[in-house]
């Protein structure tokens, strides 16, 4: 269809626009009426957008595994292995979330040192 009308048109994009810079005129139209930033295009760019939900996403599962642990130990306060492995998984989970923050912290000091940009 759309070939029938490009050869009616000799070849003429049919919806009176010029195809030069159209996509990248509608793209960012979108990208600015979504919110979107540039430079999502590179891994440092999209790292730069979801680390701030990563940071807060990390903070509820360490929540939720805290509460997961305390309510395994208190279930199981007769049983050591019980309780055993409610520490486990609270430490396991506060271990969890000093990697991610570390790792966080590890890419600012790398920014900071090398003059280079990791994080947007």
């Amino acid at each position: 269809m759309i070939g029938m009308l490009l050869a009616q048109n000799g070849g003429a994009n049919p919806f009176g626009r010029s195809s030069g810079g159209a996509t990248s005129e509608i793209m960012s139209t979108i990208e600015g009426a979504i919110g979107l930033k540039e430079g999502l295009d590179t891994p440092g760019g999209i790292l730069s957008a979801l680390l701030p939900y990563l940071l807060t996403f990390g903070g509820i599962i360490l929540f939720l595994m805290f509460i997961w642990g305390g309510f395994e130990m208190l279930t199981g306060a007769a049983e050591p292995k019980s309780q055993e492995a409610g520490k486990q998984r609270m430490t396991a989970a506060v271990i969890g979330f000093v990697l991610l923050f570390a790792s966080y912290w590890i890419a600012q000091l790398l920014q900071i040192v090398f003059g280079i940009t990791i994080l947007g």
